[in-house]
């Protein structure tokens, strides 16, 4: 899910469901019991803080939408979690080969169909992530497959498609070849971008591919019933999906509910089936759980949240590595997770907790870099204004700047409040907030350069390091501040050929420094922690720590009264 671009918004989407966990905590599985009395009327009704943006895979980029397209369709693998630890699941792919050397994978069909019964074959993947890779397309997770053999060439433009190490062998069986070995590639293929696609409804659709539900195709656990924008999703069982018979929900509402407040209402009065917390509301429902009222499931979540610059921004201000810093020292992170959020980490670093490298967790391995820098540079306005002084700028003047902020709702607002005294009180500077409508305009708003200062979230796609760092390479469409670095590129490239963990471990190290604190392209703010509650009734519903947030092929409900 994760993945997955997820701006400030994306903060009421982890309070809203918080999923994704980790075994710090408790069962990543609401429990699931043989013996259990399934319910005749077999529903869920979940949260969705602010619209799905499109249905379009390969366009997709916001979890919102990458939950629903994670749910109705489905890639080679699926990532489920058994209670204690994510699998990998074959899923479209019956069995997959690997060569020795780890260059060609070899991912072979079962025989399933779409959900107007034809046929789903190699070359609807092979289109699928061809369209990916298209310039054309113009897909921010294009860089996701970069891996394979002439991808980033052909979406640079200086290849063609059939140069592409693409290709299949016959109706049942696509053939991979990559550059180097990607050890994770079976989860690269689970991710919502590598669905197939139907060549002769993409084309049918044209531009509006991927907001008509009823013109789309499915291959998932479920189809689109319904899509009132701005409104609700509904999903029902798909009848014709291969593994039918693991899937006991005929319904799945989700319904689009902004404010914290009403959220937890819904749920007390159950019209919600499962929610997120924090503050008082998370002692309240713990307190619950201790006395079996509520299910619990709590976690480390692999995702962060950080501020961003607009670096090509016409004054030229954020063009500044030191302003950057400072901008980011200012930040008091033990008052935004201890007062604001009332929960998450305080993060002096990009990459989370619970983030392998090998066999070892990152977090744990390498220090964080902006722990270091906070003692060199005890002054942030300091700093702020010998970075105006290198661009030629009064450092004796007030400045104003532009926060985007994402929305209205009562969480946002004082989250961007907290950053708007931060940078005044600390920095001197004027911060005007600029809120949008909703969440597709903010998305918008990010990727026109319409803000001088954001915030977002982030969560990996998958278990390793690579999936918070590959993302700020130039040009990288989920790189919302267009920063730049030669020397950190390069790091990227070398560590995509480097096989050793120790020596990747080295490099990650030495990329989490430029990012945060010697050129600064990022503010990490928090790592987050997950909290989510359930009624009793319901069973089966798994948190996998990657892939989607969260996973409801093989949930149910027992006891629903």
């Amino acid at each position: 899910m994760k993945s997955k671009k997820m701006f400030a918004a994306v903060v009421a989407f982890v309070l809203a469901l918080s999923v994704g966990l980790t075994g710090c905590g408790k069962s990543q599985q609401a429990g699931n019991n043989s013996n259990d009395k399934i319910d005749k009327d077999q529903y869920l009704n979940l949260i969705l803080p602010a619209d799905v943006k499109t249905l379009d895979s390969s366009k997709a980029t916001d979890s919102y939408s990458g939950q629903i397209i994670g749910e109705v369709m489905e890639g080679m693998t699926r990532i489920t979690n058994d209670g204690q630890k994510d699998k990998v699941e074959l899923a479209g792919a019956e069995k997959i080969d690997k060569s020795e050397d780890g260059l060609t994978w070899t991912f072979h069909l079962r025989d399933y169909s779409w959900s107007d019964g034809k046929k789903v074959t190699a070359e609807d993947f092979k289109y699928a992530w061809l369209r990916l890779l298209d310039p054309n397309t113009a897909s921010d997770y294009a860089y996701f497959i970069f891996d394979i053999k002439n991808a980033a060439e052909y979406n640079a433009g200086n290849a063609k498609a059939e140069d592409v190490g693409i290709k299949v062998i016959d109706e049942k069986t696509l053939q991979v070849t990559l550059n180097n070995p990607v050890p994770y590639f079976d989860q690269i293929v689970a991710f919502k971008n590598l669905v197939p696609l139907r060549k002769d409804i993409v084309e049918a659709a044209g531009e509006t591919y991927g907001q008509d539900p009823a013109k789309l195709v499915y291959n998932g656990p479920f189809v689109v019933e319904q899509w009132v924008k701005g409104s609700k999703v509904v999903l029902k069982k798909n009848e014709k999906y291969w593994d039918a018979k693991s899937v006991k929900l005929q319904t799945v509402n989700f319904q689009v509910v902004k404010e914290e407040a009403s959220r937890m209402k819904m749920f007390e009065t159950k019209q919600l089936d499962a929610v997120g917390a924090r503050g008082e509301y998370l002692t309240k429902y713990k307190e619950q759980a201790q006395k079996g009222q509520i299910a619990y499931m709590t976690g480390y979540a692999p995702s962060s949240t950080y501020v961003f610059f607009n670096v090509n921004d016409k004054s030229k201000v954020f063009s500044s590595p030191k302003v950057r810093l400072a901008f980011s020292l200012a930040l008091d992170r033990e008052d935004y997770v201890k007062n604001v959020m009332k929960r998450y980490y305080a993060a002096y670093g990009w990459a989370p907790y619970a983030l392998l490298n090998g066999d070892k967790e990152y977090r744990k391995e390498v220090p964080e870099p902006l722990k270091a820098a906070m003692e060199q540079y005890k002054d942030p306005k300091a700093l702020f204004q010998e970075g105006l002084k290198d661009l030629g700028l009064d450092p004796n003047k007030q400045y104003e700047f532009l926060y985007l902020s994402s929305g209205t709702d009562t969480l946002t607002r004082t989250l961007d409040e907290w950053y708007q005294k931060q940078w005044e009180t600390k920095l001197g500077v004027k911060i005007k907030i600029e809120s949008t409508s909703d969440f597709p305009q903010f998305v918008d708003r990010v990727d026109r350069g319409e803000y001088q200062i954001s915030a977002m979230g982030w969560a990996g796609d998958y278990n390793d390091p690579m999936t918070f760092f590959d993302m700020f390479t130039t040009g990288n469409g989920n790189n919302p501040g267009k920063w730049s670095n030669k020397d950190y590129d390069a790091l990227v490239d070398k560590v995509r050929k480097e096989a050793d963990f120790n020596k990747r471990l080295e490099l990650f190290k030495q990329m989490e420094e430029i990012l945060v604190v010697k050129d600064a392209g990022i503010a990490p703010v928090a790592y987050r922690d997950k909290h989510l509650f359930l009624q009793n009734y319901v069973k089966g519903f798994q948190a996998p720590l990657f892939g989607m947030d969260y996973e409801i092929k093989y949930a149910y409900t027992s006891g629903r009264q």
